[in-house]
């Protein structure tokens, strides 16, 4: 609506030219879902209009972002007690507004790194998406005590997208074409205070969140609450088994595989999914030595954590990380 006022036209003139098809009631609905295809049309939109605006456009966009598209996301980050709450429930939930990315943060000794790691490809339009996910931050930023010189951006593609970056963030210094979309920070800051807390208010936010990630959950694939499912037992350093999977999901072992077999795959297929994409984000993001990675992820020993990564990506684990560091 804000792109259509911009352009002074009407908001269903504006979705026609670009093959949007909103569900009906989406003005009044927050849940309202579109598919990929539908999200694809709408990054064509909104990237032509950041070319044709320019950095004005471009502002429009980022100012927006977090506060209107975020929603309850962003205000339950905003109203969170510390720095740390903040990222955990933004990182937590961010799935609610940007599914095509997962995002997670390790603390890596005297540094906080937040992961922005792509689940979907959408061709051309990935480094909007990165960048655009990656300045959701700054919806908390002004509320804190860390300053942009203390951030360090680094991003998959080759240029900016949004070519005023460093106008909208002064002093941050960005590395383009890593391996990977990372925002990174002083660990230490994670302890300060936010300005705007409110114990109250983060409180009924969160337990709003709660109740759309329930509705969300329904909404989803069974692969999908199972990789889940798994991915924070694991994380928690709790071994996953189907029995207690299937439990979790209300269904019985019997029912739990059948449904996995009818989408074309099983409990094992999933969580060995899961281990790997867990042991990849540790080996890369972290310092973590080879042996606390393979407790954490329910190895017997360091020795058969090294051939597992060997079998899976033909590298040792160090020669790995070395690899998928930028």
């Amino acid at each position: 609506m804000s792109v259509a006022d911009a352009y002074t036209l009407p908001v269903d003139v504006l979705l026609a030219r670009y093959g949007l098809r909103l569900p009906d009631g989406w003005r009044d609905d927050p849940d309202a879902l579109i598919d990929g295809d539908q999200f694809a049309c709408l990054l064509h939109g909104v990237s032509e209009f950041i070319k044709q605006g320019g950095t004005s456009a471009q502002s429009m966009l980022l100012e927006a972002f977090p506060l209107t598209i975020h929603g309850y996301v962003g205000l339950a980050a905003m109203t969170a007690s510390t720095l740390q709450q903040a990222m955990e429930i933004g990182t937590r939930y961010f799935h609610h507004v940007m599914p095509a990315f997962d995002t997670n943060f390790v603390i890596d000794g005297d540094t906080c790194v937040i992961n922005v790691d792509p689940v979907s490809d959408f061709g051309d339009y990935n480094g909007l998406l990165a960048e655009t996910t990656l300045c959701a931050v700054n919806s908390i930023l002004p509320f804190s005590d860390l300053g942009y010189d203390d951030l360090t951006v680094t991003l998959q593609h080759d240029r900016l997208t949004m070519t005023g970056f460093a106008s909208f963030y002064p002093g941050v210094t960005v590395a383009m074409g890593s391996a990977h979309n990372t925002l990174a920070f002083p660990a230490a800051a994670l302890a300060t205070p936010l300005r705007t807390g409110n114990a109250a208010t983060f409180g009924m936010i969160e337990a709003e969140l709660a109740r759309r990630e329930t509705l969300l959950t329904n909404r989803q694939t069974l692969i999908y609450r199972v990789f889940m499912i798994i991915k924070e037992h694991l994380t928690a350093g709790v071994k996953a088994n189907a029995q207690s999977t299937a439990a979790a999901l209300h269904l019985s072992l019997r029912t739990f595989n059948r449904r996995l077999s009818e989408e074309g795959t099983s409990f094992k297929v999933i969580r060995e999914q899961c281990r790997f994409d867990l042991a990849a984000q540790l080996l890369t993001h972290s310092n973590k030595p080879m042996v606390v990675i393979s407790t954490e992820l329910g190895f017997a020993n360091e020795s058969s954590f090294s051939r597992y990564i060997k079998d899976q990506t033909g590298l040792s684990p160090m020669q790995f990380r070395k690899r998928s560091r930028p």
